[in-house]
């Protein structure tokens, strides 16, 4: 029995997402006491010292008039009194010092408050460059990464679980492209690879390769696949500006052989299935609410319904999912409500891929998985 992978997305790429300050810390500085001398220098006493002034006396000698005698009559004599003058000495003024009183400004600088160093520790990832690309990974849950040369992609190679290194300038060759650069992006590291419509060799490669790009969906058909018996409607989904429109091969009409049918999209977006002998087209939202999920598309790659958001809640829906086959979080929950553990198909690696965060049963020991 073939279980159909029923997720919310439409393809699986293998390239996926890559991962990487601390600074110094703030240095500790002392307080700056600065102590300011407002008042200025003190003044010198300036003294105003007159010397004094006073002469010593000023003493008129006695003039002595020699006697005149007359006669009789005798003048006596005229003795001119000393005429002393009083000192005048003057009064020392002496200014007062007038000193300014130094103005000290106490420092008021507050205590340093500078805080611990709270420097984050560096988290910063493994640094990839020095792992190189060798050992043992896990490829549900470990991504790819771009080396340090730029030119160099490590993939964690599902079929041997280790880290396996590809030069993207041969990868884009292998996929008929061209680039050679390792580039991180929404979805993932992955090689920057391009397609050249323009080079006639690398759009051969696609078209033997059968795969659905740009170059093989346009207009002019060259890998001619137009009334080829195989239904490519996947060209309108995925170029729906430019693509050749294959009718005939997408009509969903007639007999089939389910051992050897693939089912398709049809070009009104159902989804063409095999029931009994007959081609039958699938409504995906009918569906997809049969089986207790929401959404309804069908899926170009796979050619059969996208449901998501699925319901554990109702057991006749669920049992409608292990009818079906798809792989759900009721269909692989630990319970294993389908039997699933001891059919001869190999369950454990496509439910823990598509539903890695829960637990899920386990068959890796049963026949189906040896």
């Amino acid at each position: 029995m073939l279980r159909n992978h029923v997720t919310a997305v439409l393809s699986t790429l293998i390239f996926g997402l890559a991962a990487c300050g601390g600074g110094d810390p703030i240095p500790e500085n002392p307080d700056n006491i600065v102590v300011f001398d407002l008042g200025g220098d003190v003044r010198n006493d300036v003294v105003g010292d007159t010397p004094d002034t006073g002469r010593p006396d000023d003493v008129v000698s006695d003039q002595v008039q020699t006697d005149v005698v007359s006669g009789d009559n005798v003048v006596p004599d005229s003795v001119v009194i000393d005429t002393v003058v009083t000192d005048t000495v003057a009064t020392d003024s002496v200014f007062t010092d007038n000193p300014v009183t130094d103005t000290v400004v106490n420092d008021t600088n507050g205590t340093d408050t500078n805080g611990t160093d709270t420097n984050v520790t560096d988290t910063n990832g493994t640094d990839t460059a020095e792992l190189g690309c060798s050992g043992a990974c896990d490829p549900l849950i470990q991504s790819t990464r771009c080396l340090v040369d730029g030119t160099t992609i490590c993939v964690c190679a599902q079929d041997t679980s280790t880290w396996t290194p590809y030069v993207c300038a041969d990868a884009c060759a292998a996929n008929n492209m061209v680039g050679d650069q390792c580039v991180p992006t929404a979805d993932g590291d992955t090689c920057n690879c391009t397609n050249d419509c323009n080079n006639v060799t690398l759009v051969a490669g696609q078209c033997d390769s059968t795969k659905y790009t740009e170059c093989t969906c346009g207009t002019p058909d060259p890998c001619k696949w137009l009334v080829d018996g195989y239904c490519d409607s996947a060209c309108v989904t995925l170029f729906p500006a430019d693509h050749f429109t294959d009718t005939a091969d997408c009509a969903c009409s007639g007999t089939c052989d389910p051992a050897q049918f693939e089912g398709y999209c049809t070009l009104d977006a159902g989804a063409c299935t095999c029931s009994g002998t007959d081609q039958a087209v699938e409504n995906c939202a009918t569906f997809c609410a049969d089986m207790g999920g929401t959404g309804g598309v069908c899926d170009p790659q796979q050619g059969s319904c996208v449901c998501e958001s699925f319901s554990c809640a109702d057991p006749a829906k669920v049992q409608n999912q292990c009818t079906e086959g798809v792989y759900t979080p009721c269909t692989c929950a630990v319970a294993d409500v389908c039997g699933w553990m001891t059919d001869a198909y190999c369950d454990s690696p496509g439910c823990n891929q598509a539903f890695p965060n829960q637990t899920n049963f386990d068959d890796t020991a049963s026949a189906a998985c040896q």
